[in-house]
């Protein structure tokens, strides 16, 4: 890299006021003509210079400090600020985490209310719908009493009917039986003539039952071709709905059957069980053979053997009345009780 240049002589031209010019204002008989300079305003000179160093010197040492103490206030400064910083962080991180804690607290609070909340809809809605039920309750329980005092009334009205039925059927029982005995008595009444056209053999069942007339007449007995019959409806028997259980364990009319047996123990019995139509054929068979079988028992039990006795049920098959009407099938449930003399006895 060249470098321009001034060209120099070879001695230097001295400064005015230069060290040089001092000296050579120092030396007599020198060839400078600039006049020398006293020494006294040289020395003035030098000290002012030396002062000015001096001073500055100090000034740069104190700018030096003044630069060490800005530094050091300035560090102090921002320790004092990083320290200040720092707390304040601190104590913000400390509410903010009061914050949070409140914040917390209060979701917490929020989803308990909200809970709490839940559960009274939730209970107004049970106590709602208890409320409706309650009055859905409370109109059939009105509708029950008012069907309940209907009920009553058609049940008094039912027993009244039923009442009315059961003296018309017991009139009709009583008209029966007095029909019975006219029919015995003429019976009766006709049973020499009726003896004295029958064959040389002797005299038939028929005749011997007649001629007793009396005795079957206070039973209420029928004239038949087989013996005597005797018919027992329900007002008599009293049977059970639909059961062979008798409500009177010993009824009147079985009792007079029995003191009729009793005095006339040549006579054997043949119990007939019949029911109305109500129900299956087979079942009301059955029953109407259990009945036979219950007036049996309680024959049995008054004294009469059990070996003058026969049953036989035949259900439905041999009605007297009309089953389409209530009164027609209570008198088709019914026990016949035919009284038949032993065969020995029309032999003697």
């Amino acid at each position: 890299m060249m470098t321009n240049s001034t060209p120099v002589s070879d001695q230097a031209t001295p400064t005015p006021g230069s060290a040089d010019e001092l000296a050579t204002a120092a030396l007599p008989g020198g060839d400078d003509p600039t006049p020398a300079i006293d020494a006294p305003e040289t020395q003035l000179r030098i000290t002012a210079v030396i002062s000015l160093l001096v001073a500055l010197f100090g000034a740069g040492l104190f700018a030096v400090r003044a630069v060490e103490q800005t530094r050091e206030a300035g560090a102090e400064a921002v320790a004092r600020t990083t320290l200040l910083a720092a707390e304040e962080r601190a104590a913000l991180e400390a509410e903010n985490t009061d914050l949070e804690g409140q914040l917390a607290d209060a979701t917490a609070r929020i989803a308990q209310l909200e809970q709490a909340q839940a559960e009274t809809e939730a209970r107004a809605a049970e106590l709602e719908q208890a409320k409706t039920s309650a009055q859905a309750r409370a109109a059939r329980l009105e509708q029950a009493q008012a069907a309940a005092q209907y009920l009553n009334k058609d049940l008094e009205l039912k027993a009244q009917q039923a009442a009315l039925a059961a003296e018309n059927a017991k009139l009709t029982e009583q008209i029966a039986r007095a029909k019975a005995r006219l029919a015995t008595a003429n019976t009766g009444l006709d049973a020499g003539s009726a003896a004295r056209g029958q064959s040389e053999s002797g005299p038939s069942q028929a005749t011997v039952l007649g001629e007793r007339w009396p005795a079957y007449a206070a039973l209420g007995a029928r004239f038949t071709d087989d013996g005597m019959l005797v018919t027992l409806g329900e007002q008599a028997l009293r049977f059970e709905t639909g059961s062979a259980t008798l409500a009177n364990q010993e009824p009147s009319a079985l009792r007079e059957v029995n003191q009729f047996l009793a005095t006339h123990p040549e006579v054997r019995v043949e119990l007939r069980g019949h029911t109305d139509n109500t129900g299956p054929a087979e079942a009301n068979r059955a029953l109407s053979e259990q009945r036979a079988e219950a007036v049996k028992e309680v024959l049995v039990s008054l004294g009469t053997s059990a070996e003058r006795i026969r049953i036989e049920g035949r259900g439905e098959q041999e009605p007297i009345a009309d089953n389409r009407t209530a009164a027609g099938r209570r008198a088709n449930r019914r026990v016949e009780i035919l009284l038949i003399a032993d065969r020995s006895d029309l032999d003697g």
